[in-house]
């Protein structure tokens, strides 16, 4: 038991020294350049986290507040008419008295307090977990609107070049008059759709600013690249770590520990409690001469008990407790399986993600490239005309932002795993 209060108070004492630490740190850079960046900032600033952690700090705290003896009771007697007695008369009682709870109730309190407080810290590490997930959707979500933007830039570039060969194809008499206007038409969709890009730039900075506790006016640059890290893993080994890492598995594991505590100090309840105290009585002088031990003060020891007489009562309480451990018990194995459930759909739309990005990356980018070439080249060469060249970049657009769509996919289900198995890949 003070090996694992030590264990708790240590944990405590380096998360705060760590924060200390980081925001020090943190507080020093200018702005939000990188992913790191917002993991750190939000670690130290997230108003959500920041309670979760002070909640956690309340419950260390009160291990040591139940596991204390109740408040001793001093007692003042003054004898509105004095107690004669043969040594003299009596004018005042004073008493102390202290309860004891029966043996093995304040640790048990102090065990169930511990696996509360256990409890806590892993809700703290879920709320975490749960932040750098939003965090890193979010970021996700970022970097293909930038992506998106730059891609879309490329291509109005590129329909102004086409639009200034199509002008002067048709200024030489080799092409009509409508290849300018679907040059402009397609021109004007793209600069549309880039206007809704840059805009879009304004909500989605604002939830990043609302999650890391910053103004919502603060700017933020667009981000520029996204972890593309390979990660190597086996879905057994993935389901393993979910049922021994995963925070709120935890969480629940120490809650059944509560409800066994709980369970444990209610058969207590059979045994009484019981008081020790001692009286002092104030006597003064007898009244007579020659008394012997006169004006001697008296002191008295007291033990008194309580009596468990209502078994019922008592009976019922245990059952109450062990029904609220079975109620933890079935939760806890439904959670295992609605987690586990998730971690499957969320390794199945990671590796889908890989599959895209390959399939993009490898292969329809390149021959969507090879053929706007080919499709530009007939177009200058007079064998083809203007709406299959703009069909052939309309192709290669779509291509180039699945590529980047699935980036940000593959990103977002990662982070999504490791937000089930409670640790980084």
């Amino acid at each position: 038991m003070n090996f694992a209060k030590f264990t708790t108070y240590t944990l405590l004492i380096l998360s705060v020294h760590c924060l200390n630490a980081a925001e020090k740190r943190i507080d020093t850079t200018t702005g939000l350049t990188n992913l790191s960046d917002y993991l750190g900032y939000g670690a130290i600033h997230n108003q959500e986290l920041k309670a979760a952690f002070y909640n956690w700090q309340a419950s260390i705290a009160k291990i040591t507040r139940v596991q204390g003896l109740p408040d001793p009771k001093f007692t003042y007697v003054h004898f509105i008419e004095n107690v004669e007695t043969r040594v003299g008369p009596q004018k005042r009682k004073y008493g102390l008295m202290q309860m004891f709870p029966w043996f093995g109730k304040l640790s048990l309190k102090g065990e169930r307090a511990l696996a509360a407080s256990k409890e806590l810290e892993q809700k703290y590490e879920a709320t975490k977990l749960k932040l750098f997930f939003k965090i890193k959707t979010l970021y996700s979500e970022y970097y293909y609107i930038a992506k998106a933007r730059e891609t879309t830039q490329h291509n109005i570039d590129l329909v102004r070049y086409f639009e200034s060969v199509a002008r002067t194809k048709y200024m030489a008499g080799r092409a009509p008059h409508s290849s300018i206007i679907r040059s402009q038409v397609e021109l004007g969709k793209l600069e549309d759709k880039l206007i809704s890009l840059q805009e879009m730039q304004v909500p989605i900075v604002a939830q990043i600013n609302t999650i890391l506790n910053r103004n919502l006016s603060q700017t933020i640059p667009w981000p520029k690249t996204i972890p593309l890290t390979k990660v190597v893993f086996t879905e057994h080994k993935l389901e393993q770590s979910l049922l021994n890492n995963n925070p709120r598995l935890k969480a629940l594991g120490h809650m059944e520990t509560q409800r066994k505590k709980s369970i444990a100090l209610a058969q207590k309840r059979y045994f009484p409690d019981f008081t020790l105290g001692v009286n002092y009585v104030d006597t003064a002088e007898a009244k007579m001469a020659g008394v012997m031990d006169s004006g001697k003060d008296p002191m008295a020891v007291t033990l008194s008990i309580n009596i468990p007489l209502w078994f019922s009562k008592y009976g019922a309480g245990v059952d109450e407790a062990t029904a609220s451990f079975h109620s933890i018990s079935h939760k806890r194995e439904q959670a295992k399986s609605d987690l586990t459930s998730q971690l499957k759909m969320s390794l199945y739309r990671y590796k889908d993600a890989i599959r895209k990005i390959n399939l993009y990356r490898d292969t329809l980018i390149p021959k969507g490239k090879q053929s706007l070439k080919v499709t530009q080249q007939s177009f200058e060469a007079g064998k083809v005309d203007f709406l299959s060249l703009i069909d052939a970049q309309r192709v290669l657009v779509q291509f180039e932002l699945m590529y980047q769509k699935s980036l940000a996919e593959r990103y977002k289900h990662l982070a999504k795993i490791e937000m089930l198995i409670g640790k980084n890949l």
